[in-house]
């Protein structure tokens, strides 16, 4: 998912919880930081510190799948860090991503701005990660997502030694390769996942436009509403389109040719592009000086 500028899904509003929390069908949104049940998170021993941040802004829950927005400093982002690396789990993944974060609340009725973001994955929404190449596309484990702007000073960042540094490439790789799952709900919203992570990235664009031509119309349905997040990126895979154009399925064949539309008349996003690969650079510039600083492993009488 993107959530850099991105609304994380919707439903049918059926009761009002709290002040600050807001049911949509399956879902549940909240503003702030109320306090979190401790006893929902005991898969992961040592996570309620990392969760509970007083500058939490945002936070959504579907099905278990929890995503939780928070806003700050790198000082307080560093505490987070350690907090994280001293939580009890097998993988502790910090991904670095171009900002600014923005996420739109259900109904986009508000816009807010984020420094980072943490995402675990319980209840149903685990049985995907469990599904063939499912956990390629959608972590088992809780990770976290800084977002980085153009004032972002990356060499304040303390990074614990249990801390794994992750980009947009390492995460794209991974889902790219979770696209060859013999599941087709693991390719369909796969193709989603990766659209939204990084809507330059012309390796992911083929990818999805491969999936216009898959076997199952439902996975076509969902590469085909996919590739409109790259905007006029996306012409490259107007044959492939017009090839649903062709299809039995009638809905199919009514998504391609909104989509075909859309693409038509695109707008320019060359200057946002610009922008996000300049961060990208920042980021990988970063990640090289981590690396070579890192003290290097010896064996035994060496």
């Amino acid at each position: 998912m993107d959530v850099r500028n991105s609304s994380l899904g919707a439903g049918i509003l059926v009761v009002s919880c709290v002040l600050t929390s807001v049911s949509w069908g399956m879902g549940i949104e909240s503003f702030g930081n109320e306090p979190l049940f401790a006893a929902n998170y005991r898969d992961w021993p040592g996570i309620m510190p990392l969760l509970e941040q007083p500058d939490r802004v945002y936070s959504t829950w579907v099905n278990g799948n929890e995503n939780f927005y928070y806003s700050g400093s790198i000082d307080e982002f560093n505490d987070v860090m350690r907090k994280f690396a001293g939580a009890d789990l097998k993988v502790h993944e910090v991904v670095l991503r171009p900002g600014p974060g923005i996420v739109n609340s259900w109904g986009n009725e508000r816009r807010m701005e984020f420094s980072w973001h943490v995402n675990v994955r319980g209840g149903l929404s685990r049985h995907m990660t469990e599904e063939d190449k499912g956990d390629l596309v959608w972590s088992p484990h809780p990770t976290v997502s800084f977002y980085v702007t153009a004032e972002t000073q990356l060499e304040e960042l303390d990074i614990p030694e249990e801390i794994t540094l992750l980009d947009l490439a390492d995460v794209s790789k991974r889902v790219r390769l979770g696209l060859s799952s013999t599941d087709q709900t693991v390719r369909g919203w796969g193709a989603g996942v990766l659209a939204r992570l990084d809507p330059y990235n012309e390796t992911n664009l083929k990818a999805i436009v491969q999936l216009l031509d898959d076997d199952v119309d439902w996975v076509r349905l969902n590469a085909v509403s996919a590739i409109k997040v790259f905007g006029p990126k996306a012409r490259v895979g107007v044959e492939a389109l017009r090839r649903c154009l062709e299809s039995d399925n009638a809905r199919l064949r009514e998504r391609a040719q909104q989509t075909l539309d859309e693409i038509d008349v695109a707008d320019d996003t060359s200057d946002d592009e610009k922008r996000h690969q300049n961060l990208l650079k920042k980021i990988t510039k970063f990640r090289e000086s981590v690396q070579s600083s890192a003290p290097m492993q010896t064996t035994d009488g060496e």
